[in-house]
C-alpha cells in the first residue's frame, strides 16, 4: 500500500526509475509501526488505519521476514489471529463504533470471541452493539453448551457447539456470563430485557437468582417479577436487599423484617428521603426491640445522611425518634453532626442540632466550613469553638487562604470579631493568625479572586509579613491585571 501524498509527490519525479517500488518503501517507513497491534489500532477509529495494517501483515509463515514484529502474525498465525479478533473486537464494541464493528466482522472469519466482549457491552448500555452482534453471529443456530465464568462463580457462557475445525464463514459470540448483572447494575433495564429476550443463552436456578437479585437491589421490582419461574415468590429473592422500592413492597405485604433487616431499612430509606417509609416500618417495630445496638449504629448513619441531604424534615423526626435520643445519651466521643452540617453551610441545621444537644465538635466542623467557604457558618461557629488549641495540624487563615476565600479571610483578621477575642483568652493565636505560607497557598490556587491587586493588597496587610520569593519571583505579576 502507498500513502497517495507519496504518490503525488513521486509522480512528478521523472528522475525515479521505480516510483512504485520506491512509494511502497516510503510509504512503509511513514506508515504505522510493523509492532502497533491491530487492538491499539482500532481504537484510533480509523478504517484507513485497519486497512493499511490489515494489507501490510503476512498471509503465510513463508512470507514472513527475517525481523519480527506483530504485523508478521496477524494473519499467518491462528492463535494470534483469533486472539486479535476478540481484542479487536472489544475494542470496537465498547467504543460503539458501529463502523469499525463491521470491519472486524468482515476481515475476519472463523474465530470464537470471548465472554467478556457481550458482558463489556451491556455494562455500558450499547444495545445496538449487541442487536448488531447477535445478527451477525455465526454460531447462534448451533447448540450451546456451558462454560462457567470462573472457578468460583455459578454463572456460565453460552458457548456454540461447532464442527471441529470449523473456519467460518463468519464468527461467533459467547453470551450469557455476567451481561445481564452488568447491564442491571449500570441501570440499563433495556438492555437486561433485550438480553433476557434474544439472548441463545438460557439461565439455570442459580443465574436466575442472582439476575432478579440484582433487578430487586437496583428497584426495578416489574423487571424481577418478569423473570420469575412459575414456582417462586418474589419474595423468594428479596433477601438482603433494602432498596426502598423492595421494603415497600415487603411492608406493603405485611412482612416482619428482623431487627438486623429492620435497621439496614432504615439508612436505605433515610438515604431516599422515604420518610413515609419510615413511619411505616417504624410503627410495625414499636416497641423497639431491647438490644439495639443495630439499630443505633444504623440511625446514626441515618442521621449523617439526612444532614447531607440537607433533609429538615427527615431529620426532625430521626432526632426526635427515640432512638434519636439513645443515639445522643449513648455517645461515644465526638457524633460529628456538625462537621457534616457546617460542610453543607446550613444554618437551620447547625442553630436545630445545638438546640437539640446533638452539637460538638465546633472546632473541627469550623475547619470546614472554613474549608468550603461557608462564610455564614463560620461567623456562627466560632463563639462556639472555645478550645481553639484542638486544631494544632490546621491555621485557618492559611486554610482560608488555600481555597481562596478573601471573605473569610476578613472576618479573621477584624480585631472585634469573636475569633480574635477567643485567640486572646485560649492563647490560640498561632492557629488564627496568617502565616507566610497564606500568601503561597493564595498564589498557588490560582484563585482569581486572590491575586487581583486590591486582594494582593489587603491579604499583605493581613499578613504582616514579608512575601515569599515563590511569590515575589512568579505570581505577582498576576496582581497587574
Amino acid at each position: 500500500m502507498q500513502l497517495q501524498v507519496v504518490v503525488f509527490v513521486l509522480r512528478y519525479q521523472p528522475f525515479i526509475a521505480a516510483p512504485t517500488v520506491l512509494g511502497r518503501e516510503i510509504s512503509s517507513f511513514l506508515g504505522p509501526s510493523a509492532h502497533l497491534s491491530l487492538s491499539e489500532a482500532c481504537k484510533v477509529g480509523s478504517i484507513s488505519l485497519l486497512d493499511w495494517m490489515w494489507e501490510a501483515s503476512c498471509i503465510s509463515i513463508a512470507e514472513r521476514p527475517s525481523s519480527w514484529s506483530l504485523a508478521n502474525f496477524l494473519r499467518s498465525d491462528v492463535h494470534y489471529y483469533r486472539w486479535q479478533f476478540s481484542k479487536t473486537l472489544e475494542a470496537a464494541a465498547t467504543h460503539a463504533n458501529l463502523v469499525t464493528l463491521d470491519w472486524v466482522f468482515k476481515h475476519f472469519q472463523g474465530c470464537v470471541a470471548t465472554g467478556n466482549i457481550v458482558e463489556l457491552v451491556a455494562g455500558k448500555g450499547h444495545l445496538q452493539v449487541l442487536q448488531y452482534m447477535l445478527e451477525r453471529d455465526a454460531g447462534r443456530e448451533y447448540r450451546h453448551h456451558r462454560v462457567p465464568v470462573d472457578n468460583e462463580s455459578e454463572l456460565y457462557y453460552s458457548i456454540p457447539e461447532l464442527p471441529s475445525h470449523w473456519s467460518g464463514p463468519g464468527n461467533c459470540m459467547c453470551w450469557g456470563g455476567r451481561s445481564m448483572l452488568r447491564a442491571i447494575e449500570n441501570g440499563h433495564l433495556d438492555v437486561a430485557r433485550w438480553l433476557d429476550d434474544n439472548s441463545p443463552h438460557e439461565h439455570n436456578d442459580n443465574e436466575i437468582k442472582a439476575i432478579v437479585h440484582a433487578a430487586l437491589e437496583a428497584g426495578a421490582v416489574e423487571f424481577a417479577k418478569s423473570l420469575l419461574p412459575a414456582d417462586r415468590s418474589i419474595f423468594d429473592y428479596a433477601e438482603n436487599c433494602f432498596h426502598p422500592d423492595v421494603v415497600e413492597m415487603k411492608l406493603n405485604s405485611g412482612i416482619q423484617l428482623n431487627q438486623t433487616d429492620a435497621a439496614l431499612a432504615v439508612y436505605s430509606l433515610t438515604k431516599a428521603g422515604r420518610l413515609d417509609l419510615l413511619k411505616q416500618l417504624d410503627h410495625l417495630h414499636s416497641p423497639p426491640p431491647a438490644d439495639n445496638e443495630p439499630y443505633l449504629h444504623c440511625w446514626k448513619l441515618a442521621m449523617y445522611g439526612a444532614i447531607q441531604r440537607e433533609d429538615f424534615p427527615m431529620i426532625q423526626w430521626l432526632v426526635e425518634h427515640q432512638f434519636g435520643q439513645d443515639v445522643r445519651e449513648k455517645r461515644d466521643g465526638s457524633l460529628g453532626f456538625v462537621d457534616v452540617a457546617a460542610s453543607r453551610g446550613n444554618l437551620c441545621i447547625l442553630q436545630y442540632l445545638r438546640d437539640k444537644g446533638f452539637a460538638d465538635g465546633y472546632e473541627d466542623a469550623l475547619v470546614r466550613a472554613v474549608h468550603n467557604g461557608h462564610l455564614d457558618a463560620v461567623k456562627w461557629l466560632l463563639p462556639h469553638a472555645t478550645d481553639l488549641t484542638k486544631l494544632d495540624d490546621h491555621n485557618l487563615m492559611d486554610e482560608a487562604a488555600k481555597y481562596g476565600h478573601l471573605d473569610i479571610l476578613q472576618v479573621f483578621h477584624n480585631t472585634s470579631s469573636p475569633c480574635a477575642l477567643i485567640s486572646r483568652k485560649t492563647d490560640a493565636m498561632e492557629i488564627i493568625r496568617c502565616s507566610p505560607k497564606a500568601m503561597d497557598f493564595a498564589a498557588a490556587s490560582g484563585r482569581s479572586a486572590m491575586v487581583t491587586r486590591e486582594s494582593v493588597r489587603r491579604l499583605h496587610y493581613i499578613c504582616h509579613e514579608q512575601c515569599c520569593k515563590k511569590w515575589l519571583s512568579g505570581d505577582c505579576s498576576m496582581a497587574s491585571h
